[in-house]
C-alpha cells in the first residue's frame, strides 16, 4: 500500500527490481493460504507490469518462516529469498538463494561529526557471522 500499480510499473521500467513481501504482509508461519501469499502475490504484481514480469525476490514479512516455507517460496518462482536471520552471506561466485541480512545504525559507523568511517563499518561486519542458509 506504499505505491500504486502505475508507480510500481514506472519503477520497474526505470530499472528498479521489484521484490515482494507476500500478498498481505501476513507472517508466512501464520498464512492460511500460503500459495496465495507466495505465487498469488507474484501473479498479481506481474499483471501490472508491461510486459508482465513476475518479481524474482521476496523477503519474509516479520522475518517469520520455516525451512519448508522457504522451499515453497523457491518453488513459487522466487530466485532470491531474504530472511531476517542475522548473517552475512558467503559468496562463492554467486550467493545461495536463501539470504540472511545484517542491520546497523548510522551512529555505529560515523565519527562524532557524522562523517562516515569505513573502518567502523568493517569492524562491525567482521564481527557478524558468515553463514550459508541454503545452497
Amino acid at each position: 500500500h506504499m505505491v500504486d500499480a502505475k508507480e510500481v510499473a514506472a519503477l520497474e521500467q526505470g530499472g528498479v527490481a521489484i521484490g515482494l513481501h507476500g500478498k498481505t504482509h501476513t507472517p508466512m508461519t501464520r498464512a492460511t493460504n500460503l500459495d496465495a501469499e507466495l505465487a498469488g502475490a507474484r501473479k498479481d504484481v506481474a499483471a501490472h507490469l508491461d510486459p508482465p514480469n513476475a518479481p524474482q525476490t521476496m523477503s519474509f514479512p516479520h522475518g517469520r518462516y520455516t525451512p519448508a516455507i522457504a522451499e515453497r517460496a523457491r518453488e513459487a518462482g522466487y530466485e532470491l529469498v531474504f530472511t531476517s536471520d542475522p548473517a552475512l552471506n558467503p559468496v562463492n561466485g554467486r550467493p545461495g538463494w536463501l539470504l540472511g541480512r545484517v542491520g546497523f545504525e548510522q551512529s555505529g559507523i560515523v565519527d562524532r561529526d557524522g562523517n562516515f568511517r569505513a573502518d567502523l563499518l568493517a569492524l562491525l561486519l567482521f564481527r557478524k557471522p558468515l553463514r550459508m542458509l541454503a545452497s
